[in-house]
């Protein structure tokens, strides 16, 4: 293969191979980046805060309202006084941490599940996609191939014409 075709070749594939991976690495980067901030932002802020708000003022408010009631607030109020007051404060505190924690957990370890099996949809289409470029890849160097055998044979050809002409005119005359 000639030198010159041959560092022409090497430098458009370079040019083609280093235009895709900067093409691929950009689309990427721009689409998943900006499409998993958005629905991470979207589905676990809002559903999430709405969720627990209704949840908390559903269950305490209700069973607050039922079990205490009026009376027996008042009293607790003014006999068990501050201590108790901070006790109680403490034990909620711990336990609804605990239960809005691991809820939270729940959700987190569904949306994390959800995300993963998303990202091993993208990969694997992304795959496919790499695959039929190093097809495309793979078949123009064949094409390239062939051409510079057949280049090859027709300069040989012409190189025995060009011999076999020399040989018959002799050597060149000087004037």
């Amino acid at each position: 293969m000639d030198p010159e075709l041959a560092e022409y070749l090497d430098r458009r594939f370079g040019d083609l191979r280093r235009d895709l991976a900067t093409e691929l690495g950009t689309t990427l980067r721009r689409d998943l980046g900006a499409e998993l901030r958005t629905t991470l932002r979207q589905e676990l802020g809002t559903e999430l805060r709405t969720t627990l708000r209704q949840e908390l003022a559903a269950e305490l408010g209700a069973t607050l309202r039922r079990e205490l009631g009026t009376e027996l607030r008042t009293t607790l109020w003014q006999e068990l006084g501050v201590e108790l007051r901070t006790t109680l404060r403490q034990e909620l505190a711990a336990e609804l941490g605990a239960t809005l924690g691991q809820r939270f957990s729940d959700e987190l370890e569904q949306r994390t599940s959800a995300l993963h099996r998303h990202f091993d949809v993208v990969a694997e289409s992304l795959m496919a996609k790499i695959e039929l470029v190093a097809e495309g890849v793979r078949t123009v160097d064949q094409k390239v191939d062939r051409l510079a055998a057949a280049t090859d044979a027709r300069f040989a050809a012409v190189d025995r014409r060009l011999l076999h002409l020399t040989a018959r005119l002799g050597p060149p005359r000087r004037r």
